[in-house]
């Protein structure tokens, strides 16, 4: 089985991460610390991105409710910022919030903490501190390799050719099945 990276048509017409004109992605950042909060969201609204600040979340319905209103692209949260803290609080943000990217970053946890975390949901575990810049390119990369909710509703294609077959979903080449 061969796998591949599908190629664009034509060079995109905007840098890549970053929303396009008219259509800014949001952004949902939990930090317990407002200056960091602020700090991050100028950040990220210099780029295009519109941006929601919470210092806390509560782990319970109340999130759900604020989550699935908001619809982010991106929730980046520090695991202090959410009372009652547990990671599979993160599989519930992926169900509530299909494609959601999320960027857990934190000053203390441990590589247990950290793998159960990327394996309920989080896209990313960082520790802190972490560069500003660096957090703004982890996002833009991140949502390039993630889809939208919309484009998890939509068919995918499936290309044959004589004894090929691509998978778009899955980028996949087949040849006799194989």
């Amino acid at each position: 089985m061969t796998t591949f990276a599908p190629q664009p048509t034509s060079p995109p017409s905007r840098e890549a991460g970053r929303p396009p004109p008219g259509a800014a992605l949001s952004v949902v950042i939990a930090e317990p610390v407002p200056s960091v909060a602020r700090a991050v969201a100028q950040a990220l609204r210099r780029r295009g991105w519109r941006t929601h600040v919470m210092e806390a979340l509560a782990a319970g319905p109340a999130s759900r409710q604020t989550l699935s209103q908001l619809r982010p692209r991106v929730l980046i949260i520090d695991p202090v910022a959410v009372v009652r803290w547990r990671e599979d609080w993160l599989k519930m943000v992926t169900i509530v919030v299909p494609g959601v990217v999320v960027i857990v970053w934190t000053e203390d946890s441990d590589p247990h903490q950290r793998a159960r975390g990327l394996r309920m949901g989080a896209d990313h575990w960082l520790r802190k501190p972490v560069a500003i810049e660096e957090l703004v390119a982890i996002v833009e990369a991140a949502v390039r390799r993630r889809p939208t909710s919309a484009s998890l509703e939509r068919p995918w294609a499936v290309v044959s050719a004589g004894e090929l077959t691509i998978s778009e979903r899955d980028h996949v080449c087949r040849v006799r099945g194989q």
